[in-house]
């Protein structure tokens, strides 16, 4: 399979596994379960939805150009109470997020694909907090990031 070739070519191996997630040494975390495959960390500062959007776009990791903005229950799949993230915040951030600790998040609230029109979604990761969707103009950035996300290749199987 084309996907294991470029495995074992590049050497990646599993860091550390927690149930259906395997943090990769390439900066890649593969959600089995859900099929998708996420950036590691955000864009480390505040971005507007329509930077994300540019970011997105020029966006590589892992050998990967087909990354893309998540939805927000996309984003809700990597909720987990009480996982203690450690990543160090950003500035203006708390850095007390709820979010799986395979994933760097350094401030609270990812871009979602959801748009009402006026205001675009984000998921707010915000230890007590992280519940639903929080909507913002989209020219705010104020602990906005980007996590970049990919569908899984059909037939992925972890490296060896």
């Amino acid at each position: 399979m084309l996907v294991s070739c470029i495995n074992r070519q590049n050497h990646v191996t599993v860091v550390s596994r927690d149930a259906s997630l395997y943090l990769l040494s390439n900066k890649v975390v593969v959600d089995i379960d859900s099929g998708l495959m996420w950036s590691s960390k955000d864009n480390g500062e505040n971005i507007s939805i329509q930077q994300a959007k540019k970011y997105i776009a020029e966006f590589r990791l892992a050998g990967y150009k087909n990354w893309r903005i998540p939805t927000i229950s996309e984003l809700e799949t990597l909720h987990l109470v009480g996982s203690n993230n450690d990543t160090p915040p950003g500035p203006g951030c708390s850095g007390d997020y709820d979010i799986h600790p395979f994933i760097s998040l350094s401030c609270c609230c990812p871009w979602a694909l959801q748009d009402n029109g006026t205001r675009a979604a984000s998921f707010p990761f915000i230890t007590g907090i992280a519940n639903g969707t929080m909507w913002h103009h989209k020219s705010g950035r104020s602990g906005n990031r980007i996590l970049p996300v990919r569908n899984l290749d059909a037939g992925w199987k972890p490296p060896d």
